[in-house]
């Protein structure tokens, strides 16, 4: 098991955590730390790097118990990124509406100040959108990566674990390794088809 983080070590996961889903910055994250807890000098140098390996070697490390408890962390993230494609959804949907009253309240109007401030609305919205698809994207790819590199530790488990038995194939006898190995090579390629 890897050596704990700084967050850890301390018990500041949880709250590095939560100000995460507040949609801070690694480095404002390592920053408010540093500010809350001055009485822990480890802190000092606390970086936005050390913060972000701490967050996402959490996140590794939620789904690989999860995997342990039987739950499936793919279909976890599957309802969680459905709750948040819901959020944004909301959020923008929120946005388009009240810049299309001020656009209608103007025309009714007659009132270009007003007309200029929907206009001014409906472009932040525009630029609120884009940032929604990209925060979409980095949520997914970020969550994606963490379940993938789970999947890749496995693989690689069961290789070494492989390559051992293969080493110990080879202190049969010969009579007993031409009976053994063609056994274990079909049994892989039954393992490989989907």
């Amino acid at each position: 098991m890897p050596a704990k983080s700084k967050l850890e070590q301390f018990g500041l996961l949880e709250e590095a955590k939560q100000l995460r889903k507040m949609d801070y910055s690694y480095e404002k994250i390592a920053n408010i730390l540093k500010k809350n807890h001055p009485g822990i000098p480890e802190l000092a140098k606390l970086s936005a790097m050390s913060v972000m390996r701490a967050l996402n070697g959490s996140i590794e490390r939620e789904y690989e118990e999860s995997l342990k408890e039987g739950k499936d962390p793919l279909l976890d993230f599957q309802n969680e990124y459905k709750t948040f494609m819901k959020d944004i959804q909301k959020k923008t949907l929120d946005l388009y509406n009240r810049a299309m009253r001020l656009l209608e309240k103007a025309e009714q109007r007659n009132d270009d100040i007003l007309t200029m401030k929907a206009i001014r609305e409906a472009r932040e919205t525009i630029k609120q959108l884009r940032d929604n698809a990209i925060a979409v994207q980095q949520f997914g790819e970020k969550r994606t990566t963490s379940i993938y590199n789970i999947n890749l530790k496995k693989e690689v488990y069961i290789k070494n674990i492989l390559l051992s038995f293969v080493q110990e194939l080879s202190n049969l006898c010969p009579e007993c390794r031409k009976k053994t190995l063609p056994a274990l090579i079909k049994k892989l390629e039954d393992l490989e088809e989907p």
